[in-house]
């Protein structure tokens, strides 16, 4: 591939990267717990008490959208980041690049059902144990995960550069 077939294919990536994750949050603002749509996906939420005020009511709705983002683009990277992780890391670790691939997917899409969770559990010790133990201990897992492929491939670089 030349070097200017790269360059579209890179544009061609990146702009349907950035349209899956518009629409991925788009819709997952749409369908969040508090949204009205979203009512028709979750169960009553547990109402905040005492409820926002101000500038609270913004952050929340901040957070939400931020949030929504990030589930678009982890759907994003679900479609598009499988066969770029595979050429970086090669065909000796497939294995590495396929945890890799989940682990910055589960990073990035798992906090919109992670706050959705939250809005429907309550103060439930049951309910909110299983939501730190699905979502919590599974997100540290990833970032080892990240941290491991990382430095592998750090190290793999380090070795080339002395040859």
């Amino acid at each position: 591939m030349s070097t200017a077939q790269a360059v579209v294919r890179q544009r061609s990536v990146s702009r349907a990267f950035a349209a899956i994750t518009l629409g991925g949050g788009v819709l997952a603002f749409l369908f969040a717990p508090q949204a009205p749509i979203g009512r028709m996906l979750w169960p009553a939420t547990v109402a905040l008490d005492p409820a926002p005020v101000g500038a609270q009511i913004g952050l929340f709705m901040l957070q939400g959208a931020i949030s929504a983002l990030a589930f678009g683009a982890g759907v994003a990277f679900l479609l598009l980041g499988r066969e770029p992780l595979r050429r970086l890391f090669g065909l000796g670790r497939a294995g590495l690049a396929t945890a890799t691939h989940l682990a910055v997917f589960w990073l990035l899409w798992s906090w919109w059902l992670h706050e959705g969770l939250h809005m429907v559990a309550g103060l439930h010790a049951g309910r909110l144990l299983a939501i730190e133990y699905a979502f919590h201990v599974t997100l540290i897992v990833a970032g080892g995960v990240l941290a491991h492929a990382l430095l592998t491939l750090g190290g793999g670089a380090a070795r080339g550069a002395g040859r």
